[in-house]
Order: structure tokens, then sequence, then C-alpha cells
């Protein structure tokens, strides 16, 4: 996907990583490869008996990403060939800040708790500015187990009837 510009020639298309010009004058001309997500290169290249050559690699540009979600959640980007990277636990502030860590380009954020269901979430990572994420975490439905001594006392949760102890009472707000 990269395009090149050589003197008096412009706008070269790059493919499989190669490109051959043609009918270059001598002399020092400036070289500019350029390719979606990654830092332009600039060099100089010398022609002389109509030969020079450049190896040239780009450096893929990085983005920063700010996760707001309950602490310890669990962040992880997964890109579009399902490669996974652990960006970090979300600390005690409740914001997870990424810099430098992935290229610009779709992903998506997977976001995991003990106490809340998966969030999968896609993003665009953008270049040249933090995307902010406040993920939204459902909490798992927890189980509450009561006892007591003696058996059959009655039990009221939030004023439902929960029955006689010993009880068990599923699907509760964790």
């Amino acid at each position: 996907g990269a395009h090149l510009w050589l003197g008096p020639q412009s706008d070269v298309a790059v493919k499989d990583g190669k490109a051959l010009l043609k009918d270059l004058p001598d002399g020092e001309h400036e070289l500019i490869v350029q390719a979606a997500a990654y830092q332009p290169f600039t060099t100089r290249v010398t022609v002389k008996d109509g030969r020079g050559n450049a190896e040239v690699r780009l450096v893929a540009l990085k983005g920063a990403l700010a996760v707001k979600a309950r602490p310890g959640t669990v962040v992880t980007a997964v890109d579009a060939a399902g490669r996974e990277t652990r960006l970090g636990s979300v600390p005690a502030t409740g914001s997870l800040a990424v810099e430098n860590l992935l290229r610009i380009g779709a992903y998506t954020l997977k976001l995991e708790h003990a106490e809340c269901a998966t969030v999968s979430q896609p993003i665009d990572l953008p270049v040249g500015r933090t995307l902010s994420i406040a993920a939204t975490q459902v909490p798992l439905p927890g189980e509450l187990r009561i006892f007591s001594v003696p058996t059959g006392a009655q039990v009221t949760v939030n004023g439902k009837s929960g029955g006689a102890t010993p009880a068990t009472l599923r699907d509760q707000p964790s």
C-alpha cells in the first residue's frame, strides 16, 4: 500500500515491497515513501549511470487510548487477524491510559471483570489524538444463600419474600 516519489517520478505504487524505477536522471534526488498508518520516510538517493538504490523500512504509527471502567477490569485489544494484546488492568482510579502500544487501525476491545459480563467493543484507533472509551459493564447475577439457627426463619430481600431458611436466592444483583 506504499507510494513513493523520487526525482521526476511521483506517486508510484510499491508492489510486493519493491519498486523499480527507470529513466531517472543522474544526480541526487529526494526519496519520499508514504503509506497509510505509517510515518512518512524521506531520504536522499544518488543515481549514477542510471542506477541507485535505497532500502526503506516504514515505522507504524501508534495510537493512544483511555479506557474508563470498573477497577480491576482486564483490557485486551484484538486485531483483525485475531491477535490479542493485553493492555493492562484498570487501576483503582477507574481509568487506564495506553500509549504507543497499538498500531493505528481497527480493533475489538475486550473488557473482562470477575463480577461483570464481558464487554466487546469495536474501536478504530485514530492518528494524532487519544481515543476515550467509557465502558458500560453489567454486573453478573449472584446467588445468595441464607442459613439460620434455628432454621425456618422467614427471609425478605428488598421487600420480596425469599422463603424460609435455609434459602438459596438466585439471580441477585452482585
